[in-house]
């Protein structure tokens, strides 16, 4: 598919894609990242969902689309190990009657790739999913150009490559993976590339990195994993960083802007209610002038810029400056499943530190995720000492929160929550103190998150937002 096909997919609610999270380690830094579970697919006629190709000037575009990055070749490779289900490539023949080529590898290939994932006796049992040689992708390297798009192939094992062949095709070692696995197709150049020149042949498919990431327990953008020199070694083989987090040459296309700050027209009678996760980005701009807004009909008087500057830091910190925002909830407040507490909710997956035996407990107790993957409603992914990284999933009552309609909904009751349930850390925020703020919140249970690497980022974005505002 070209960059219109897969734009008008996107637009028209065509995509189907999920996340699963992605653990990275590197000097010292430890990342979560969240990758696609498998190939971005789309809905055609009937319902079928196809793993459509997409060459490196769509791949981009779509990325800006979703709010989300291309990978790197050291992702792509993490990706496979940590993969519950590890696929065989599956080539189609390079010409097939009865339709165009596109067209019919396309659909003959994924449903070659579906059947191999229903057979594959590789699934780990509760563990995220995360699926992977579901083709080939296009990757940011530091070759690539804006007439140069690079490729990384299908990941073999080393076994089925005599003399360093799969099935008569060179292979290379691959870089982060070791002697036990080989790629098929060196890092390369000679791909078409432009939105009509695209080359887009049916194993180049997608695969996405959220633009938001869990750095040292706390939200990040993963754009600045990529070009930071003391973070890049998380996503690059060399530990290098690029010298952007985009592809050359390609224009952006920037994520679904946020909606106007309208008052809610709903009737009072109207109650709480669920509303389907939605990311609702936003920009420190906006959210500064709405949460201006709301303090002033609250208080009769504007905010200080310290204590402005100190909401501010705190709702980049919990939803990687915005670009993670769900359904305008500046605070990522946890709701009730049920609306008791008064506010409409929402169900996206997120991850808790927790100690081990808590961790133990909520696993024995999962249920069926309900967001259309397998597996359980909670996974433990990393253990660390006697704390745990603990993943939820919908319908898990731990990754439910409340959802607004605008953004002046969401930090109205963000500054309530603040004002009278985390009531004690509130002199801080009129003090403007970030560092009392954070460990405030910590004292009242607000995050799991280590205190000192939270504190620490709160201070850094509120110096940031203080110069800037």
């Amino acid at each position: 598919m070209k960059v219109d096909a897969w734009l008008r997919a996107h637009r028209d609610g065509q995509i189907v894609h999920e996340w699963a999270p992605l653990h990275l380690e590197a000097n010292g830094h430890f990342a979560t990242l969240r990758v696609s579970t498998d190939a971005v697919r789309v809905k055609r006629d009937g319902g079928e969902r196809v793993r459509e190709a997409a060459g490196a000037y769509a791949y981009q575009q779509l990325a800006d689309a979703m709010g989300a990055l291309m990978p790197t070749a050291k992702i792509v490779e993490e990706r496979h190990r940590q993969a519950s289900v590890k696929l065989q490539p599956l080539v189609a023949p390079l010409v097939k009657a009865g339709g165009t080529v596109g067209t019919v590898r396309s659909v003959e290939v994924s449903r070659a790739i579906d059947k191999a994932i229903q057979t594959t006796t590789d699934v780990v049992s509760g563990a995220p999913w995360l699926v992977s040689n579901v083709g080939k992708h296009f990757v940011l390297d530091k070759k690539c150009s804006e007439s140069r798009a690079v490729n990384h192939g299908f990941v073999v094992p080393t076994t089925l490559c005599p003399n360093n062949r799969w099935k008569g095709t060179p292979t290379d070692p691959s870089v982060a993976l070791g002697a036990d696995w080989r790629v098929i197709q060196r890092l390369g150049g000679a791909h078409g590339f432009g939105p009509v020149a695209d080359q887009d042949d049916y194993s180049q498919t997608v695969i996405l990195v959220d633009d938001v990431c869990l750095l040292d327990g706390v939200e990040y953008p993963t754009s600045e994993l990529y070009t930071d020199p003391a973070l890049a070694a998380l996503v690059t083989h060399d530990g290098l960083p690029l010298p952007w987090s985009r592809h050359p040459g390609v224009p952006r296309i920037d994520a679904e802007p946020v909606s106007e700050p309208v008052p809610s027209t709903l009737p009072p009678s109207v109650g709480p209610a669920f509303i389907a996760a939605e990311k609702t980005p936003a920009s420190v701009e906006e959210v500064g002038a709405a949460l201006g807004r709301v303090w002033t009909e609250r208080f009769g008087e504007p905010p200080s810029k310290a204590s402005l500057c100190v909401l501010l830091a705190q709702w980049a910190l919990e939803t990687g400056r915005g670009k993670a925002m769900w359904n305008f909830n500046l605070g990522k407040q946890k709701g009730k499943p049920d609306g008791s507490d008064g506010r409409c909710w929402t169900f996206f997956a997120c991850n808790e530190l927790l100690p081990v035996k808590t961790a133990n407990a909520m696993l024995a107790r999962a249920g069926q995720r309900r967001d259309g993957m397998p597996g359980r409603n909670v996974a433990i992914t990393r253990v660390q000492g006697d704390t745990a990284t603990v993943w939820f999933y919908p319908d898990h009552p731990a990754c439910c929160f409340r959802a607004y309609r605008t953004i002046d909904e969401g930090a109205a009751d963000y500054l309530g929550l603040l004002h009278k349930r985390f009531s004690k850390a509130w002199p801080a925020v009129i003090a403007g103190d970030p560092s009392q703020f954070s460990h405030l919140l910590k004292a009242s249970r607000y995050y799991t998150a280590d205190e000192q690497q939270y504190t620490r980022s709160v201070v850094s974005l509120f110096e940031e937002f203080r110069r800037k505002l």
